[in-house]
Parts: structure tokens; C-alpha cells; sequence
């Protein structure tokens, strides 16, 4: 009877259930790098999973299917919007109302910005942006902001310089491009 007592003490301290096939098995201790005999700690353990996880190769990339932003219907209608827009500011400016072709300017502005985010924009929205920024240029050119009005000449400048192909309305927008710059640079001297 006191060999049982022992036993059942013995199973009750390692967390075993006493009467069980078991009962006189003792697990064979795991060890520490270096300490053979010695439990290892649970954090060592949940340590050696996470680096031995961390060592499996990344999962491969879904492919994505390639969608042409420019051929999405909301693309078309923000270049048209643009275009109206454009014109009326350049409208509102040749009528002396600065004040409200300025609050267009802005919101062209934004409207071109998400045009230009797509990989390769249009040609329309190209001549878009680069209104906006001619008629914003202008505006800070007649406020006497000849740096700020320079910047965005300069943009319209680099815009069609590098545009490819290359044709005769892009042509024009670049000479049109070197000559505010060169109305900038008279007005700062």
C-alpha cells in the first residue's frame, strides 16, 4: 500500500492522473543547449516554433490581373471633366473673376493628380494636367509669385519634352511651355 501512495504522489506532482497505464513512465527530460537532464523552458520552446516558422519560404504572390486603369469608364470621365473644367476657369480668368477660376484650379488640380497616378496616362489626360498647371502658372504669374509660376512651367515643360510620340500638338504645348518660362524670367528681372 505505501508503494501506491508513492506513486499516485509521484503522478499527482508531474501532472499525470494516477491508476493509469502510465504511472510508472517518466518522460524523458528534453534539454537545454548544453544541460542534458534540465526541462526546457516553455518560452524556449514557443521561441525555437516562431524561428523555425520564420525560416519557411514566403508564400508565393497570387497573380493579380493586369487591369488597364486608362480603358475604366471613370478614367474618361475625369479627362472630360478636366476639359470643362479647364475651360471654364480659362473663361472665368479672361472675365476678370480670378476668385472662382482659382477654386476651379484647385479642384482641377486634384482631378489631375489622380489622372497622372495611373501607370501610363492618356494623352488627354497629359493636356489636362498640363492646362491646369498653365492656367495656375498664370494666375501666380499675374499675383507676382514669379517662382511658384516658374515651378509649374517648368513642369509643363519636363511634361512635354518627354512625351512620347512625339506630334504637333505636343510640339506646340512645349514651345507654348518655353515661352511662359521665358515671360516668367523677363518679369523677374
Amino acid at each position: 500500500m505505501p508503494q501506491n501512495r508513492t506513486r499516485r504522489a509521484e503522478a499527482l506532482t508531474r501532472g499525470l492522473p494516477a491508476g493509469l497505464p502510465w504511472q510508472g513512465i517518466r518522460p524523458a527530460p528534453y534539454s537545454v543547449i548544453g544541460q542534458p537532464g534540465k526541462a526546457a523552458p516553455h518560452w524556449f520552446l514557443a521561441a525555437l516554433c516562431l524561428l523555425l516558422s520564420a525560416c519557411s519560404p514566403a508564400p508565393s504572390p497570387s497573380p493579380a490581373a493586369h487591369t488597364d486603369e486608362t480603358k475604366a469608364h471613370w478614367y474618361s470621365q475625369t479627362v472630360q471633366q478636366l476639359a470643362k473644367q479647364n475651360q471654364r476657369a480659362q473663361a472665368l480668368i479672361k472675365g476678370g473673376k480670378q476668385d472662382d477660376a482659382a477654386a476651379l484650379i484647385q479642384s482641377g488640380e486634384q482631378l489631375s493628380s489622380r489622372l497622372l497616378a495611373v501607370p501610363r496616362p492618356t494623352l488627354g489626360a497629359m493636356e489636362g494636367a498640363g492646362d491646369v498647371d498653365r492656367l495656375y502658372g498664370r494666375m501666380l504669374l499675374s499675383n507676382r509669385n514669379y517662382g511658384w509660376a516658374r515651378l509649374f512651367f517648368q513642369k509643363n515643360l519636363v511634361r512635354w519634352k518627354n512625351w512620347k510620340p512625339q506630334t504637333p500638338d505636343t510640339a506646340a504645348r512645349l514651345k507654348q511651355a518655353e515661352a511662359d518660362i521665358a515671360d516668367c524670367d523677363r518679369q523677374l528681372q
